[in-house]
């Protein structure tokens, strides 16, 4: 068995000495994991997480772990170390992909998404809001989608504020007053704006941002357990 493809970076463990076992999610074929050999005897690093990689898997069967031969095409987090937040927003994307996704099952729609949002991640934080969404959509990988598209009680779908804590979805300024909301007004969670189709700031306050990594990790808690490190360590560098 063997095919080419494109792919980033998510993880690498060492593999005894000169190996490691990269996770890297590529654009036709998924999540996929292989074994993979330093670049140099002397014992040169492998890529940071979240590079971008041409790759060659090959194993003898299908369902055998297989290896890699990589060649790095670009690695963004190599010129992000003076920039925390967005070098902690690279790790915890890859380490949610690693997570979340299922192995081999391909996602071609998801990764060019995950792809943009890794070259658009840079020291200037205009990309807070597009990591909101891509968390947004990586839910909706996850099987667990939240539906901000009209509100659960009266079906408009003008000044949706809040979701609903048990099934994510969406609650206007009018619907909050219905009978079938009024009793758990006090569990709704904010609805992060940068999810709404009408609202897509290309900035936000970094209060803003917290808040909505807050209520998407709140979700993400339901996929995952336990929540990745990088994820928490994201959230702490949001904190206001």
């Amino acid at each position: 068995m063997r095919w080419k493809d494109e792919g980033l970076l998510l993880a690498v463990a060492r593999h005894g000495e000169g190996a490691a076992r990269l996770t890297v999610l590529t654009r036709e074929h998924g999540l996929w994991n292989g074994l993979a050999r330093a670049s140099s005897r002397k014992g040169v690093a492998f890529p940071p997480v979240a590079s971008r990689l041409q790759v060659q898997w090959s194993a003898r069967l299908e369902s055998h772990l297989g290896r890699f031969a990589c060649e790095t095409l670009s690695a963004t987090a190599a010129t992000l170390y003076d920039a925390p937040t967005a070098l902690f927003a690279l790790q915890s994307l890859c380490a949610l992909c690693q997570q979340a996704l299922p192995e081999r099952d391909p996602c071609r729609d998801f990764y060019e998404r995950t792809l943009a949002l890794c070259q658009t991640i840079d020291p200037s934080r205009r990309w807070l809001a597009d990591y909101l969404r891509w968390e947004h959509r990586l839910l909706g990988e996850c099987g667990f989608g939240l539906d901000v598209s009209r509100c659960c009680a009266t079906g408009n779908a003008h000044e949706l504020k809040w979701l609903s804590p048990r099934t994510g979805r969406a609650v206007s300024r009018e619907g909050v007053e219905t009978p079938l909301v009024a009793p758990y007004r006090a569990r709704l969670l904010a609805l992060p704006p940068a999810l709404l189709e009408q609202s897509r700031p290309q900035s936000m306050p970094h209060a803003e941002w917290h808040e909505g990594l807050s209520v998407l990790g709140f979700f993400l808690n339901k996929c995952l357990d336990p929540m990745p490190a990088a994820r928490l360590q994201l959230m702490e560098t949001a904190r206001p």
